[in-house]
């Protein structure tokens, strides 16, 4: 079972990760590689206040942070504007976890990429058919598996299986 927990954690988690690395993949909805132009030049809204609030970090990064920081930026520029929203939306959802929901969510990628292809493999496949799910099919089986989960009426509590994520 703790398996299973595990496993669904693992798919879970890292629907947003696979979300942003498709994103990050560049590929327009038929394949083909787009350019949009530098993101600098469609900034809507007036001057970069963001850009200004970040000046003195740029200038304590070594030139090889810059240079992996650029080669990101043109990544977004090559992006649909599609996978740009998306990009977007995951890279809001990061900003807005706790610190300790990001230190686990990167315990999680590192303990992924550790994993032998084919389990990472099987773990894709599932979050991709997590993902082609209806609303309503993901709410039937969230509530199946918290049924599963969920202790007899009178189980004493030292009877209880241990929490997820006590493995």
């Amino acid at each position: 079972m703790k398996t299973a927990v595990r496993n669904m954690i693992l798919a879970l988690a890292f629907g947003l990760m696979l979300s942003a690395s498709s994103a990050m993949a560049g590929e327009g909805a038929n394949g083909d590689r787009r350019h949009h132009g530098p993101a600098r030049e469609r900034h809507r809204g007036g001057p970069r206040t963001e850009r200004s609030r970040h000046r003195g970090r740029w200038s304590h990064l070594t030139a090889e942070q810059r240079e992996k920081l650029r080669e990101r930026l043109r990544e977004v520029d090559r992006l649909s504007p599609q996978q740009r929203r998306r990009f977007r939306r995951n890279l809001k959802a990061w900003a807005d976890l706790k610190p300790e929901q990001r230190r686990r969510f990167r315990e999680h990628a590192r303990r992924f990429r550790e994993l032998p292809p084919e389990q990472r493999r099987r773990i894709r496949e599932r979050i991709e058919r997590w993902r082609r799910l209806s609303p309503e099919q993901r709410q039937k089986l969230r509530e199946r598996f918290r049924a599963r989960r969920a202790p007899e009426p009178d189980t004493p509590a030292e009877d209880q299986p241990p929490p997820a994520g006590a493995d």
